[in-house]
């Protein structure tokens, strides 16, 4: 693991993350992948979800996502 803090650059990590607030995170993520992707899946989200706030959180991302596909 602590080999691959030296072949992994914040540059290289920010082809496979998006770092931001949880009030940008919708409008992020259909930046990066509108016209790429047609659903965006959070894997290893079980122990995150499991708290209702966080769970609360993602819906609102969810709708927002949504709501800017439609338009």
């Amino acid at each position: 693991l602590a080999g691959m803090v030296e072949l992994i650059d914040d540059r290289v990590l920010a082809e496979f993350t998006i770092e931001c607030g949880w009030s940008e995170l919708g409008d992020r993520l259909v930046d990066r992948f509108d016209g790429v992707a047609d659903r965006v899946v959070l894997y290893f989200a079980n122990p995150v979800l499991a708290d209702e706030a966080t769970m609360g959180r993602f819906g609102a991302v969810a709708a927002l996502m949504a709501d800017r596909n439609r338009s």
